[in-house]
C-alpha cells in the first residue's frame, strides 16, 4: 500500500512530501515540525498513533479521540483536541490521512507524530437530540411569563417529539427567545436558542399547540359527513382547545343547521374546518328581509334568484314592488337587506 511521509529536508529544512514503501504492509504517514527556533527530534523518538478506518460523531468536531484507535494511551489533554470539523448531520465524508496530519500541526507538542492507517478515513455525522420534556418545560416558563397569557391556564403540546441539534451534546442550556403564529398549520413557532457550554449558540423553531380550557360545542354522537347538525347533535362543555386557532364556533352562535363536510366523532370539538355554514336559501324560495337605516327598522318579504348559505350576499326580488335588492343570509329563511 502507499505510505506517505512528511520529514525534514536538512540542507533546506523544508518539508516535502516523498512516496516511500512501508514495510508495515499498510499506509502510514509520518510528519515533522521545526519546534521553536531548532530542529524537531528524531523521527526514532515519534509516538506512532493508529488511526480507525472510519467513525461516527454526533459534534460540530472531529476529536483525536474521535479518530485514534487507542484513545484511552493518548497523553493527558491530547484526547479532547479537535482536528477536523464534522460533515453536516446525517452526512458522510472521506478524511484523507495526509489532511489529518496538517491538522495536527496547529499543536506545537504534537512535531512529532506518525500516523498509520489507511490512507483515508469516513466520517459520519449523526444526530443528537434533545430531551423533549427539557423543551416543553422552556416553552412552559416562557408561555407562564407571557403578558397575553399569564391569566390563563394553558397546556403546552410539542408537535415533534424528536429534535436534533448540531451540538454533540446534550449538557445545553434551553431558552426561549419568542414565537409566531402559523395559521396553515394551526401551531405557535417557538425560537428556541440552544448554547452549549463553549458558548456557542443555535436557534430553531419548534412548533407546539397551546391548549387552554373553554367552553365549545362537542358532538353528543358520532356524526357523518354531509349530514345537517341539529340541536340534539351537540352539547355544550369545558374542553382543551387550541388558543393559536381561530376554528372554535362560539358556543353563543346556534349550532343548528351547519352541514359536516368529514366525519366528527362523539366527544369531539366541532370546529369551523369541520362543517359548513347551513344553506339559508334556495333558488325561489321566500326569505324575510330586514332592511335597516338609523332607527327605522323594516321587514319585507323577498323571493331568492339563488341558493346560499350563511354570511352569503344573494339577490333576492321583493314580494311586493317586484325590485331587485342586496341582501345577506342571516338564518335560514332569514336575510338582511344591504345598502338601503
Amino acid at each position: 500500500m502507499n505510505c506517505f511521509s512528511a520529514c525534514r529536508d536538512r540542507k533546506a529544512r523544508r518539508f516535502p512530501l516523498a512516496g516511500l514503501g512501508c514495510r508495515a504492509g499498510m499506509s502510514c504517514l509520518l510528519f515533522g515540525l521545526i519546534a521553536g527556533t531548532g530542529l524537531g527530534a528524531d523521527t526514532d523518538a515519534a509516538r506512532v498513533l493508529q488511526m480507525k478506518p472510519g467513525v461516527a460523531v454526533s459534534g460540530m468536531q472531529v476529536t483525536l479521540a474521535d479518530i485514534a484507535a487507542n484513545p484511552d494511551l493518548l497523553p493527558a489533554g491530547w484526547a479532547e483536541r479537535p482536528i477536523i470539523a464534522a460533515p453536516d448531520v446525517g452526512k458522510t465524508k472521506t478524511v484523507p490521512l495526509l489532511k489529518v496530519a496538517y491538522a495536527l500541526q496547529q499543536y506545537p507538542d504534537m512535531a512529532h507524530v506518525t500516523l498509520r492507517g489507511a490512507s483515508s478515513m469516513t466520517v459520519q455525522r449523526s444526530a443528537v437530540f434533545l430531551d423533549p420534556a427539557r423543551v416543553q418545560a422552556a416553552i412552559e416558563d416562557f408561555v407562564a411569563a407571557y403578558p397575553d397569557w399569564q391569566d390563563t391556564k394553558i397546556t403546552v403540546e410539542l408537535v415533534e417529539q424528536s429534535i436534533p441539534i448540531l451540538s454533540g451534546s446534550t449538557n445545553v442550556s434551553l431558552q426561549v427567545a419568542g414565537y409566531n403564529y402559523d395559521l396553515s398549520s394551526g401551531s405557535h413557532f417557538f425560537q428556541l436558542d440552544i448554547q452549549d457550554p463553549a458558548g456557542a449558540v443555535q436557534r430553531l423553531k419548534v412548533p407546539a399547540r397551546l391548549l387552554a380550557m373553554a367552553q365549545v360545542w362537542v358532538a353528543t354522537r358520532s356524526i357523518k359527513a354531509g349530514a345537517v347538525l341539529s340541536a340534539d347533535d351537540a352539547k355544550i362543555q369545558q374542553a382543551a382547545t387550541d388558543l393559536g386557532a381561530s376554528q372554535i364556533i362560539p358556543v353563543s352562535e346556534p349550532i343548528s343547521g351547519y352541514e359536516t363536510e368529514r366525519l366528527i366523532l362523539a366527544g369531539d370539538p366541532i370546529l369551523k374546518t369541520a362543517v359548513r355554514q347551513p344553506i339559508c336559501a334556495q333558488k325561489g324560495s321566500l326569505v324575510d328581509v330586514i332592511a335597516r337605516r338609523g332607527s327605522l327598522t323594516i321587514s319585507l318579504r323577498a323571493k331568492a334568484l339563488s341558493r346560499g348559505r350563511r354570511g352569503d350576499k344573494i339577490i333576492c326580488i321583493n314580494d311586493k314592488t317586484k325590485h331587485q335588492i342586496l341582501t345577506r343570509l342571516t338564518a335560514p329563511g332569514k336575510a338582511e337587506m344591504i345598502g338601503m
